[in-house]
């Protein structure tokens, strides 16, 4: 026994398998199981290959609509330019305009080591030059011979150009 629902989606109530096929045979659908849970359980008699076509079509268009967001990386160096510096940081806003993320990266040379205190300056000077355009996320990260600040961007609506 099945609870069958015809095509347009109105109940024709509960009845056995054979004779739930036999009427989808004479109007020339397919008989699908719906809810196989349900007591009893659920059929519909639908065109099976259009409906697996639509719902292969929505599930295309929902995936195209996605974007995937990278996070892009750019080294600094403590001892960077003012004009180094700008035009890395303008680098950075393009890419936070793009929706991306970015990971700021000091990394340290040789004896710069011992030079720590400045690299997290700069990387706080970074997150806060880059503070109208993205949010920096968690504290600075310390790694083997680098340290790192991530920061997303923010909503479309509030990002500015960069000017310069």
């Amino acid at each position: 026994m099945v609870r069958v629902i015809g095509l347009d989606g109105k109940p024709m109530g509960v009845m056995s398998i054979e004779r739930a096929r036999g009427a989808s045979r004479e109007l020339g659908t397919d008989l699908v199981e719906v809810a196989p849970n349900g007591a009893p359980p659920v059929c519909r008699m639908m065109d099976a290959s259009k409906h697996k076509y639509q719902v292969s079509k929505r599930q295309h268009r929902v995936r195209s609509r996605q974007r995937v967001v990278q996070v892009k990386d750019m080294r600094f160096s403590i001892c960077i330019g003012a004009e180094d510096y700008r035009i890395k940081v303008c680098k950075c806003i393009g890419i936070l305009r793009s929706g991306d993320s970015v990971r700021a990266m000091v990394h340290f040379r040789g004896r710069e080591m011992r030079h720590q205190g400045a690299g997290a300056q700069l990387l706080e000077r970074i997150g806060t030059d880059l503070s109208p355009h993205g949010i920096a996320r968690g504290n600075v990260r310390r790694e083997d011979r680098h340290i790192s600040l991530m920061i997303t961007p923010l909503s479309s609506s509030t990002v500015r150009e960069c000017q310069g």
